[in-house]
């Protein structure tokens, strides 16, 4: 069957803590506020896409337990194609364990078990299914494997690649040759670019100009509170202005900038204006607990829209 978004998705159980400050090591703080809630930046995406109104198909693995149940109970609950969703008892489901502060600020130690154990074999087989997609995305929890079977697939038919560079790692090249869009947050944009996450010394120009010459034809890079910066080939820089809310929980945010930038590209917006519904759309996902359950409805992003071009 063909769908609207095709998603490598990684699932990981969401397991939090809202702390005063994150806390040094060997130290020990009392929370204020604990959740259990699945989660992963694939996953978020998917469900991103699929509020706002889009045939979402999703390829991951999940473990043979409890965890794994509870996301083939999400996708179906939010209406993804769960076909591409495959159960091992290779590994157990994947779990994050998160520090949360009250300024929506967060640090994450991650156990990616089943998620690495999806193959190449398994994607192209899905993909397969899902085509003709208008566009495919994939985020770095997910293997190199999976991530180059589905975006080989995805040029074979046409579709727009949008790859999250979440959690910023060493990438194979042939995925980036195969990327259309990137969409890394600051950290993960100077990680990529060979610069260290918090070195300073070179500016966002340069380090986008650095992103560019590795392939993709456009970079959004994601500010939190600051908006986005836009680099294309062949045009200037570009910002793209925050929308402000009183934001509560900034986990997820960038998932659901990208899942939402998926579904507007979907719909043929040119990639600026895409940024600015994904913008929204991520600014809402900020105004509840935790990664999914914020995530906004395609009337929610609209209505705030229109809000948007206004403040």
């Amino acid at each position: 069957m063909g769908v609207d978004i095709a998603t490598v998705a990684s699932f990981v159980i969401e397991s939090a803590i809202q702390l005063e400050r994150i806390p040094v090591l060997g130290e020990s703080l009392r929370g204020e506020h604990y959740y259990l809630a699945p989660g992963g930046k694939g996953t978020n995406q998917a469900v991103a896409a699929a509020r706002q109104g889009k045939r979402v198909g999703i390829v991951g693995k999940v473990g043979d337990d409890l965890y794994g149940e509870m996301a083939v109970s999400l996708y179906r609950q939010e209406g993804l194609s769960t076909e591409g969703v495959h159960v091992t008892q290779e590994a157990k489901t994947a779990i994050g364990l998160v520090y949360v502060t009250p300024s929506g600020d967060n640090c994450i130690g991650i156990y990616m078990g089943a998620n690495e154990k999806l193959t190449a074999t398994e994607v192209a087989a899905a993909m397969r299914t899902f085509m003709p997609a208008r566009v495919v995305t994939a985020q770095l929890e997910s293997s190199d494997e999976a991530v180059l079977a589905a975006f080989t697939i995805a040029k074979q038919h046409g579709a727009t690649t949008l790859l999250n560079t979440a959690p910023a790692r060493r990438v194979d090249d042939r995925i980036i040759a195969l990327t259309d869009i990137m969409t890394p947050n600051e950290s993960e944009a100077r990680l990529m670019a060979g610069f260290d996450a918090g070195d300073q010394s070179a500016s966002l120009e340069v380090v986008t100009t650095r992103l560019m010459e590795m392939g993709p034809k456009a970079v959004v890079l994601t500010r939190g509170s600051k908006g986005s910066i836009l680099v294309e080939n062949g045009k200037p820089l570009r910002e793209i202005e925050p929308y402000r809310v009183a934001a509560v929980d900034a986990l997820g945010a960038g998932d659901c900038f990208s899942g939402s930038l998926a579904v507007a590209l979907s719909e043929g917006k040119d990639i600026a204006d895409a940024a600015r519904w994904a913008t929204v759309a991520a600014a809402l996902s900020t105004l509840g607990r935790g990664g999914i359950a914020p995530l906004p409805s395609r009337p929610e992003v609209e209505d705030h829209l229109e809000r948007y071009g206004q403040q």
